[in-house]
């Protein structure tokens, strides 16, 4: 019994110097590419090969040297057409990207690691204000290697935008990184930015800085007329690091909002 995943051979000795392959199957979960990088996975596709075999004296072989050929007999263990299985492993963990981009967002992994790069650049500021006026151009960035369309905000009489979203979505977003919490006051000011704009437009808050205790609770006030979202340094890090993608993390966090709205009962 071999495992085409290109990494496992499942086996137990046998009774002659010679085997014979009597069966060869593929497993979809072992043939995948995320599944293959995360080691170790022994105990998974040994669980695997129980499900499929009588469970007796079979043993479990990693990184095993290739077979010559399939007529050609090798004690105790056959690897079948390592080639093929690659391609295999490669098809799948394609369809599979293909698949989570569609569903989450795309995601432009050069782009993701410059803006790494500029991020370990901010840390090292020792000056916040200087930090705090880079960061605007760093969350565009971040935001453009997710799939976004975003603009410099306008600058007019009374107001300051820092960030406009075009695309996935309309919102207008306010950066911060400084020494201190981003308060309620900041999420009022946002508030009013929206106020002059349609309904469909939402508020985006990044802050590295983080938020302070009370905010939630004023949002939670003020999306009840508006969208606002806060997002924190751990999103940010998670964004990133690209562990999430941007798109389905903005729907995950709509979700929550509409899912919070209380149920009004009927008089």
């Amino acid at each position: 019994m071999a495992c085409l995943s290109k990494i496992w051979v499942v086996s137990r000795p046998a009774a002659t110097d010679s085997v014979r392959v009597v069966e060869a199957w593929e497993h979809t979960d072992a043939a995948d590419y995320d599944f293959i990088q995360g080691r170790p996975n022994e105990k998974v596709l040994g669980d695997v090969a129980r499900l499929f075999l009588d469970g007796k004296g079979w043993a479990l072989h990693s990184d095993l040297p290739v077979a010559g050929s399939l007529s050609s007999p090798v004690p105790q263990f056959f690897w079948l057409w390592p080639q093929e299985a690659y391609a295999a492993a490669d098809f799948h963990a394609a369809r599979q990207r293909e698949s989570y981009s569609a569903r989450e967002g795309p995601l432009d992994e050069l782009a993701l690691a410059d803006v790494q790069r500029q991020f370990g650049m901010l840390e090292q500021l020792g000056d916040p204000k200087v930090r705090g006026e880079a960061f605007d151009d760093f969350v565009r960035s971040l935001l453009q290697a997710h799939g976004c369309t975003v603009e410099i905000g306008k600058r007019r009489p009374g107001e300051q935008v820092d960030v406009l979203m075009v695309e996935p979505d309309v919102a207008v977003i306010e950066c911060r990184w400084r020494v201190d919490s981003t308060d309620s006051a900041a999420i009022r000011t946002l508030y009013g930015k929206l106020g002059s704009r349609p309904p469909t437009v939402s508020g985006l808050y990044f802050s590295m800085s983080g938020f302070t205790s009370e905010v939630q609770d004023v949002v939670d006030e003020l999306s009840t007329s508006r969208t606002i979202i806060m997002v924190g340094p751990h999103d940010i890090k998670e964004l990133i690091g690209g562990s999430i993608r941007f798109l389905g993390y903005l729907r995950k966090r709509k979700l929550e909002l509409l899912r919070r709205y209380p149920v009004r009962k009927e008089r």
